[in-house]
């Protein structure tokens, strides 16, 4: 590029430079390497920047001579409106959008301290924006690219360290908040560490009432969970803004270890409850962690925590429905300890709520598991009956028992009539297709056995070098092949214990059954043209039929399927 200073510099301020000025700026740089696109984000003349960006976006990659891109500049400086209008323009640019943000620089930024400018190279554009604290410039970043989280510097900084390391524990949290984050450090350390390393105490806590042992529960680091308690076990029951202490935290997470450790330090952490009244199984449950759930579960510290009800009423079995989280609330259901009938404060018991269309598919199963539980205890009028007191003439000594007919009691039983309806067509066609599969395994090996045109006398098939016969061998493979498959799979379906109620694969079967049945056609049809190299106009048309009306009925029963599934659908 052509070097030159004084235009560049009066182009990137003036507000009312006109294009074909900007255009034959486009190609220089100055002394520094900066082209008229990093003087106009320096000067933040936003109105000038996007004119250079309609003319050249090829701009938004060029680097300085500290390999600062204008996004570096941008985020550096804290020009939230610049930072946007260029991911704005990355993302019209589809080959190479994504690597504007992944771009590093390359030499020592003097804007920084001495102890950041050793530090400062191969920074991203987030890791620049963390260093500044410009909190609105990193949920720009992560929201367009939440990958930029992993990326770690030439000192192996990742944004999440250098925002705890600084401080900056608002950035941190955003950042906890992706899916994936890196917590690596300088020196083989980690965010945990900068915390640990922090000025503050690790009583002391940060906006959001979160303390170092919070983090190390967030994060799953166990060694460093022990470190804190043994220094001060009254950590464990600091609680951070919303009520959450490091055990509903590491619940949340599901880092069994963690909440181990917790539990053996501080046994009465348990009994915790965040500002809705909620407790560390409560969080296990919504979290959807079967591991974590049946974990709580086998701690005598929870057993008389396993029905406890939040501030709406819910206990953990009524957030697993709510949730549709089928494994956890089998597990629930299963325990003798967990109460089924508990109302929360909308009068809805987890019945009520699995009644709900999308809850529909495991209302049987707990159905099934709250009546063999209430005749475990001795109360088999537990789920369908309930005992009310009712006065009799303002009498209160005088008082009756009649039985009230609950609600999901007609759902219950209706989930049952259609759970056997479903099981007795899915025998039906499981006999069915398992024929179906043998008739077709019997006739591919019969015809593998007997191939067309017989065998010479050295055991070779007289047309193996017909094209026919080659199509008629492949045909006839794949259809025993499929057929002996779904033999096999028949069986593995019908020897699967009930307990893990795994639905019976009516398409996949019906699929497969097909896709022989078709393979089978083919090969009839290859061995035919084997006596017919050129087939007549009436063979082709009675080929495409023969093609053709497997695939009918196939086609017929999966558009009843879905018409009857919409029907379905609609009248839940």
């Amino acid at each position: 590029m052509e070097r030159t200073g004084f235009e560049l510099y009066n182009a990137a301020k003036d507000k009312e430079v006109s294009s074909s000025t900007l255009r034959s700026l486009l190609e220089r740089v100055t002394c520094k390497g900066n082209t008229i696109l990093h003087l106009a984000v320096n000067f933040e003349n936003k109105d000038i920047a996007e004119k250079i960006l309609k003319l050249d976006r090829t701009l938004l990659y060029e680097t300085n001579n500290k390999g600062d891109t204008p996004l570096h500049i941008a985020a550096r400086f804290g020009y939230a409106e610049m930072v946007e209008l260029l991911i704005k323009y990355r993302k019209q640019d589809v080959e190479q959008g994504m690597k504007l943000l992944k771009i590093k620089n390359s030499e020592e930024d003097t804007a920084l301290s001495e102890e950041d400018t050793a530090l400062s190279e191969k920074d991203t554009a987030l890791h620049v924006a963390v260093r500044k604290g410009e909190k609105e410039i990193v949920k720009l970043l992560i929201n367009d690219d939440p990958t930029l989280a992993m990326k770690t510097n030439e000192a192996k900084e990742s944004p999440l360290f250098l925002a705890v390391d600084r401080e900056f524990y608002d950035i941190a949290l955003k950042i906890l908040e992706l899916k994936e984050c890196s917590p690596e450090g300088r020196k083989n350390m980690n965010a945990l560490h900068a915390a640990v390393m922090d000025k503050c105490k690790p009583t002391q806590a940060d906006d959001s009432g979160w303390i170092p042992l919070h983090y190390a529960a967030h994060l799953g680091d166990v060694e460093l969970v022990k470190l804190f308690l043994e220094k001060d076990t009254s950590l464990a029951y600091m609680t951070e803004e919303k009520g959450m202490s490091a055990l509903h935290i590491s619940a949340n997470k599901g880092h069994v270890d963690v909440m181990d450790t917790l539990i053996k330090r501080c046994p009465d952490t348990c009994e915790l409850l965040d500002n809705k009244g909620r407790t560390a199984l409560h969080y296990a449950v919504e979290s959807g962690k079967p591991e974590t759930v049946k974990f709580l579960l086998r701690k005598e510290e929870f057993q008389n925590l396993i029905n406890e009800q939040d501030e709406e009423g819910n206990t953990p079995l009524h957030l697993a429905a709510y949730r549709g989280y089928a494994i956890i609330v089998h597990r629930l259901s299963r325990s003798r300890k967990v109460d089924n009938v508990i109302q929360n404060k909308k009068d809805m018991t987890a019945l009520d709520i699995l009644r709900s269309t999308t809850q529909k598919n495991i209302l049987f199963w707990l159905a099934d598991e709250t009546a063999t539980n209430g005749e475990g205890h001795g109360d088999q009028n537990k789920v369908s009956k309930k005992e009310h007191s009712v006065d009799i003439g303002g009498n209160n000594k005088e008082k009756t028992e009649a039985p009230l007919q609950k609600p999901q009691d007609q759902a219950v039983q209706k989930a049952r009539d259609q759970h056997e309806q479903k099981e007795k067509s899915s025998e039906i066609l499981a006999s069915t297709s398992l024929m179906v599969a043998t008739i077709i395994a019997t006739v591919a090996f019969q015809a593998a056995c007997q191939v067309p045109g017989g065998y010479n006398g050295g055991g070779e098939p007289n047309l193996k070098e017909n094209n026919s016969f080659k199509r008629f061998m492949k045909f006839n493979s794949v259809s025993f092949g499929l057929s002996a498959f779904l033999m096999c799979f028949q069986f593995i379906v019908a020897i699967l214990p009930r307990y893990f109620h795994i639905p019976y694969p009516r398409l996949f079967i019906f699929l497969l059954s097909e896709l022989s049945l078709l393979c089978m056609v083919g090969a009839f049809l290859s061995a035919l043209y084997t006596q017919n190299s050129e087939p007549s106009d009436s063979a082709a048309t009675g080929t495409y039929v023969a093609l053709f009306l497997p695939l009918f009925p196939f086609m017929l029963i999966f558009y009843a399927h879905y018409i009857l599934k919409h029907i379905w659908d609609y009248k839940w």
